[in-house]
Order: structure tokens, then sequence, then C-alpha cells
């Protein structure tokens, strides 16, 4: 029978923990929102021993929504947010705006899941790690593409465009406005933001 991990499709690397995506992921949590309470979805490719979550925990500055105490359906997966006003989404790849099945289902957050997540808590800001995109076409204007489709389901966006892309994301645009602000004032060059409607 497979773990529950196994059965979600956790899809963190553990042998890149500690690399140049983890460094941005601390900055970025730390500028935009020092005094938080982080929690994190780490979407592990294995199951993580204790030692492996409190590393993760301790070098990113988050607090784990422990996989393993989650149920196996992916539907309720998230459920463990609860009341978390600020989150990480750590999936092995990124945000698809279409939603699909299978093994590979396992690497993205889809859409509606992030939607659901921004709008279960007034004051929620959501970070997700996005490194779904093609080379056909520029990053930038598939990132914006993502922040217009949020948008029309009430999901105010930015995303920091680097090699380590992430979009940050919240129901109430004030909250965002202020998180960007931080950003600016880290001297974070204003060319790495991308701004979604209404920001």
């Amino acid at each position: 029978m497979r773990n529950t991990l196994e059965t979600l499709g956790n899809r963190v690397r553990i042998e890149f923990f500690g690399d140049s995506y983890d460094v941005v992921k601390r900055f970025l949590l730390a500028t935009l929102d020092a005094d938080g309470m982080w929690a994190a979805f780490p979407m592990f490719t294995h199951e993580p021993t204790r030692a492996e979550l409190v590393a993760f925990e301790s070098f990113v500055g988050v607090r784990v929504l422990d996989p393993l105490a989650l149920p196996a359906p992916r539907v309720g997966y998230f459920g463990a947010a609860g009341n978390s006003t600020r989150l990480l989404l750590d999936p092995d790849t990124g945000v698809r705006l279409d939603r699909f099945g299978g093994k590979a289902s396992a690497s993205y957050v889809f859409a509606d899941e992030v939607v659901d997540l921004s709008h279960a808590l007034p004051g929620r800001m959501t970070v997700v790690f996005d490194q779904s995109y093609s080379r056909a076409e520029p990053q930038e204007t598939q990132l914006r593409r993502k922040l217009v489709h949020l948008s029309a389901a009430g999901v105010t966006g930015f995303a920091y465009l680097s090699h380590a892309s992430f979009l940050v994301l919240s129901s109430e645009p004030e909250v965002l406005c202020q998180a960007r602000q931080r950003l600016t004032e880290a001297h974070l060059p204003e060319t790495r933001l991308v701004d979604g409607p209404g920001l």
C-alpha cells in the first residue's frame, strides 16, 4: 500500500535542498512579512525524515504543515492551511491553470486550488513557487497570463521574475500593495516585479 506522500505525489527533491531556489524563498518570505508566521506545503518527492523537515523549516523560515498528517486524497490536502495567514506553496514545477489528472499532476498546484486558498481566509497572502512555463514564449508573458486568470477569480497578484520565479497572491489587494512595497524598499529592482490587474 502506497504511503500518504506517494499518494499525494509530493515533489520537492531533498537533494536540491539549500540551493539558490531555497535562498530566494528565504529572502522573499522574510522581506514580504518578517513578522509573519509562514506555513508551508513543501511537496517532497519522498517521505521526508523529521530531521529533513526541521532543516527545511529552519533554513526557509517556515512551519511545515506536516504532509504525513494530511489525508491522502488531493481534495483534502490543503485543508491543513487552517487559519494560517501566510502560506508558501512549494510544488516541484509550479502553477497550472487547467486541472488534469494522472501522475504528472503531482508536480503542480492548480489555479482553482490557489483561488480557494486565497478566498478561504481574509488577509491571507500566498506565495507560490512557479517554474511551470514553456520556452515557446517569454516567461513574463506566461506569468502575466496566470495573474490575469487569477484576477478574474478575485485573486490579485504579482510575480517575482527570476530563474526562481514566484507568484505572490491575495484576495485583498491592500495586502499585496504593502508586500510589494517591502520588496522595493529592500532595493529589489522593479524590473523583477510583474504586476497583475489591480496593482
